[in-house]
């Protein structure tokens, strides 16, 4: 039968688990409770777990370590831009993604781009794999834990990459809240309340969760964290504490040059040991009050003299070196409990999990601030949260195995078809049932004016508040004949910053003067999955949805939208341009509607994306008062160049056109509005027209872009002559921003106008 799982995809260690009577770790193929969450390539083949992190030792750049940290991240966010200046401890590139915004980010692979998502999806899939050998069944569906302080564009990411991985989520469960299931359900009287806060200290970030537990059921009340504070940088600061004393104690004036100095090979080895060493020690002084560090045979000085180091760490060392951390981790803890307005004593258990809650002074500082009988360990702090997953994932499924003969059980029986066997006792009251959950950030509609660019935040959903939950708001268009609405939405994060977690767009229907006023009914789902309704106020029987960007060719799409208005509204263009491509963006935004909210992937996406940007560059270049249309030269340009991706009849038709457009009279007038009908549907040949033309401008340059544009423009031939698609969109996308270096934009002119604000 088909497996349902748990999986707590970590940032340093993933963990799959599978539940019957019992819950059971399910190991890799390598034998261990833990796979890496490495990914690796070598010799064009993708490696995961510890054959990658192996490769840290020959080929650190081409091996992915904490790419949790980048899930839904931003070229431009803190984050990312300090993972890219600790270069010494994250090897691989981390760049922007080609064709994409600063809303996103891309990793390299021998050259090649890779999102986050991708990377997460290989880790997905080795554990999928190994889940299906050892459970002897295909695995179609699982519960994956995330962090309790995910944003919904962190979550959309890990649902991303679980499509990418062939496998249907059943919930997003935070991860404090599977480890509460773990400690704590199994020992539960029927009918008792325990309330627990869940202190889960992992590899990449920090999470708490309060939760009330009674009969299986898990509620919610209320969660915080620091999605950037995690063992990562415990070891960072041990590493750099390291360093400091090697040079101290051997009189090197700087270790880090010494060993970029080292030829490649004996660098990377060295690289690899010192991280490697370090984890160790870090690990080592939770049982022990002192670690060393050993390096034989691998140094030498500008001299060629081998330098051997052996250096000792101490646990008060260490502890010193880390404190900063773990008491940023006991104030975020008494943050939470404030923001709920509880008291300690309304907290039964303290629970740390994770990783790094094994650290000794973990459980001292919080023993020492909410008293040593409520702060407990747990007994599996590596793989409570994949239990708990599990525990879930069983009750969830529309079936589960009989732990007496293997075969279906539907959730509703009480005892199993086949057998016979109690499943109500032995299976049911020893799981969970449900989790209640709440939101975990408060939620904006950020409102932009239009004249001065301020930004107002307006309250949405505030943190905490129960899931599912539901809201209307009612926002007044900006201007007269406004045909537009864009919906931003933004959450309020670490250090008080605001950020970006989706937008979209409504049209309008018909005339409509300025301060007509629409409402936005908004839900937000258990997963804190945002969508939303609008309807010009009276008439809810025109409530249409407004397509939300989920990170994949809706976002890229809708992105084009935004920059194309924004450099319309940057140009000195007529009122007739402003017309023409108001009715243009109407005309693709209903096209999205279509589409549907749910389908991000759907390759129409690109296609609507496109196919926007030409009509734009067509309205923009035309000269005023030039009634020559520009199908004419879209067509002459496709059967010139690409007449095989047109085939034999669709040529022959556009040159009979072609000819009967040159003419006079109304004849002509109907010739062209064939061609533009028919261009229509091959706007995409213009698209790479468009890098092909920018090749031949970067090689008139002297570029290097030249030969790149060339390449990805034959890449996107193969690709649609192949009926690939997606390949094609995808070398168009990539060099789209390289081929825009070589054109010029415009002043300031007419305005579109998609602003709203508060009703």
């Amino acid at each position: 039968m088909k497996k349902t799982i748990g999986i707590d995809l970590g940032t340093t260690n993933s963990v799959v688990a599978f539940k019957t009577k019992d819950v059971e770790i399910v190991r890799n193929k390598e034998g261990e409770e833990n796979t890496r969450s490495c990914v690796a390539l070598k010799n064009d083949e993708l490696l995961v777990g510890s054959h990658a992190f192996n490769l840290l030792k020959t080929t650190p750049e081409n091996t992915i370590l904490s790419v949790k940290r980048l899930m839904g991240g931003a070229i431009s966010g803190d984050m990312v831009s300090g993972m890219k200046k600790r270069s010494n401890y994250y090897r691989y590139g981390i760049v922007p993604l080609p064709g994409g915004t600063d809303d996103s980010v891309a990793v390299l692979l021998n050259g090649k781009h890779y999102t986050p998502e991708q990377i997460s999806a290989e880790i997905l899939k080795k554990l999928k794999a190994d889940a299906e050998e050892k459970l002897g069944g295909e695995v179609t569906h699982a519960v994956i834990t995330v962090p309790a302080y995910f944003t919904e564009k962190q979550k959309n990411a890990t649902r991303l990459a679980a499509s990418y991985a062939g496998l249907k989520v059943l919930r997003l469960l935070a991860e404090p809240t599977a480890a509460a299931f773990a400690y704590c359900v199994d020992s539960l009287k029927p009918g008792e309340i325990q309330t627990v806060l869940v202190y889960d200290f992992g590899g990449g970030t920090f999470d708490l969760s309060v939760l009330n537990l009674v009969d299986r059921t898990g509620i919610e009340m209320g969660a915080g964290g620091d999605r950037w504070l995690g063992g990562d940088d415990m070891d960072q600061a041990l590493q750099a504490y390291i360093y400091r004393q090697v040079e101290k104690n051997y009189s090197i004036s700087s270790l880090k040059k010494l060993i970029d100095d080292q030829p490649a090979r004996k660098r990377n080895k060295i690289l690899a040991l010192l991280r490697e060493q370090t984890e160790a020690i870090k690990i080592q002084l939770s049982g022990t009050m002192s670690a060393s560090l050993l390096l034989e045979d691998l140094l030498e000085d500008e001299d060629g003299n081998t330098i051997d180091i052996d250096l000792t760490v101490t646990r008060s060392e260490f502890e010193q070196l880390i404190r900063p951390f773990v008491e940023k981790t006991v104030t975020l803890t008494e943050d939470l409990l404030a923001e709920m307005s509880y008291t300690p004593d309304m907290v039964d258990t303290f629970l740390l999990v994770g990783g790094s809650s094994c650290i000794p002074l973990v459980k001292q500082l919080m023993s020492e601030r909410f008293g040593a009988g409520k702060v407990r360990s747990s007994k599996k702090p590596m793989l409570a949260v994949a239990e708990g997953a599990a525990m879930l994932a069983q009750s969830l499924s529309e079936t589960y195995e009989c732990p007496s003969c293997g075969l279906a059980v539907p959730q509703s029986a009480d005892h199993c078809p086949s057998c016979g066997y109690d499943v109500s006792s032995e299976v049911k009251q020893r799981g969970v049932e449900e989790v209640a959950l709440t939101a975990k950030h408060d939620l904006f509609v950020a409102l932009t004016d239009e004249d001065t660019g301020a930004i107002t935040m307006d309250l949405l959903f505030e943190k905490q508040t129960p899931l599912p939950a539901s809201k209307a708001k009612s926002y007044r268009t900006v201007a007269d004949q406004q045909r537009i609405l864009k919906l931003e939405i933004q959450t309020l994060v670490e250090g008080g910053q605001y950020e970006r977690q989706t937008f979209g767009f409504a049209t309008i229907e018909g005339s409509m003067p300025a301060n007509s006023e629409f409402v936005f009914d908004f839900s937000l789902s258990a997963d804190e999955v945002l969508s939303c309704n609008v309807y010009p106020k009276g008439f809810s029987n025109k409530a249409r949805p407004i397509p939300l960007g989920r990170g994949e060719y809706d976002d890229a799409a809708l992105h084009r939208v935004d920059s194309l208005i924004t450099e319309f509204n940057n140009g000195n263009h007529s009122a007739q341009k402003l017309d023409v491509f108001t009715t243009a963006l109407v005309t693709t935004l209903q096209a999205a509607d279509s589409i549907g909210a749910d389908n991000s992937r759907d390759p129409r996406w690109a296609e609507l994306g496109y196919k926007l940007s030409t009509k734009f560059d067509e309205i923009t270049t035309q000269e005023e008062g030039n009634d020559t249309d520009s199908s004419v030269l879209f067509a002459e340009i496709m059967c010139e160049n690409y007449p095989q991706l047109l085939g034999g009849s669709v040529v022959n038709a556009m040159q009979q056109l072609i000819t009967a457009s040159k003419f006079s009279g109304f004849e002509a007038i109907q010739a062209r509005q064939k061609l533009g009908e028919l261009t229509d549907n091959y706007f995409m040949l213009i698209q790479l027209y468009f890098l092909k033309f920018a090749a031949k401008l970067a090689n008139e340059a002297g570029s290097t872009d030249g030969s790149r544009l060339r390449a990805l423009h034959d890449r996107a031939v193969a690709c649609f002559e192949q009926l690939d698609k997606t390949g094609a969109f995808a070398a168009l996308q990539e060099g789209e921003p390289i081929a825009e270096k070589y054109f010029q934009g415009g002043s300031m002119g007419s305005r579109i106008s998609k602003g709203i604000k508060k009703a």
